[in-house]
């Protein structure tokens, strides 16, 4: 009959073996986790250049479209300028 030393030791090495392949596996998607992270933060950092690049001729054209509503708007017409006529094939 083993000794309990023996015992014990195999016990020990036998529980170490998947305390080791859980900390690896662990390290290993702790590591992809940061990997995505990064990418994440890569990615938004370009779409922050991309927006700011884009927003002063988005600000101009919406000021400008302003203007033109207020302009068309100051006209004391009772009728509208734009008629949305739609023709369905049916009524014909």
């Amino acid at each position: 009959m083993p000794s309990l030393g023996v015992l014990n030791l195999m016990e020990s090495t036998s529980q170490a073996a998947p305390q080791r392949s859980a900390l690896a596996e662990f390290q290993s998607r702790l590591q992809a986790a940061q990997r995505r992270e990064q990418s994440h933060e890569t990615r938004f950092q370009t779409w922050q250049r991309r927006w700011a690049d884009a927003k002063g001729p988005l600000i101009e054209r919406m000021e400008s479209i302003d203007e033109q509503l207020a302009h068309m708007a100051d006209d004391k017409r009772t009728t509208p300028r734009l008629t949305i006529v739609r023709h369905d094939e049916r009524d014909s």
